[in-house]
């Protein structure tokens, strides 16, 4: 089972090609679909394969994933793009930030009350330091949470 920080809802049809640098490294990418599409895969070079595109980096071989017919798992530090698509491509991406560990004692305990299953590293705080400017989760208003496990 993976676990995942944040949740977001994914409404564009194509993206640029990119890395997810603001991740936590050592997490993964998933993206389920939550609308009827076609095409629109994500291509990416972290798994080799036969499909040749253009990067930041230069050409490079990867392999399409088809989000339209089910949830795709992928690195999001590798590079990847999201293909066109036919009709109106909704998805869900769960993803994990980085800098987690920046968060304060009180936001952590807060996400943990609200059932983030944070890694243990990140719980605890032993990741990074509180970030002097950062605000509070608490300041957040109506917000309404649900935690969703992805297997």
């Amino acid at each position: 089972m993976s676990r995942y920080a944040s949740l977001s809802l994914s409404t564009g049809e194509r993206s640029n090609c990119h890395r997810d640098v603001h991740n936590d490294r050592e997490s993964w990418n998933l993206v389920a679909p939550i609308s009827d599409f076609r095409h629109g895969e994500i291509w990416s070079a972290a798994s080799p394969g036969k499909e040749i595109r253009d990067t930041p980096a230069g050409l490079m071989a990867g392999t399409l994933y088809s989000v339209a017919d089910g949830p795709v798992r992928f690195r999001a530090d590798a590079w990847h793009v999201v293909e066109p698509a036919k009709g109106a491509r909704r998805a869900l991406v769960a993803y994990t930030p980085r800098h987690l560990g920046r968060l304060t004692g009180e936001d952590r305990a807060f996400l943990l009350e609200l059932e983030f299953p944070l890694r243990a590293a990140y719980a605890s705080g032993r990741r990074d330091q509180p970030h002097a400017a950062s605000a509070s989760l608490h300041d957040v208003e109506d917000v309404h949470w649900q935690w969703i496990e992805f297997e």
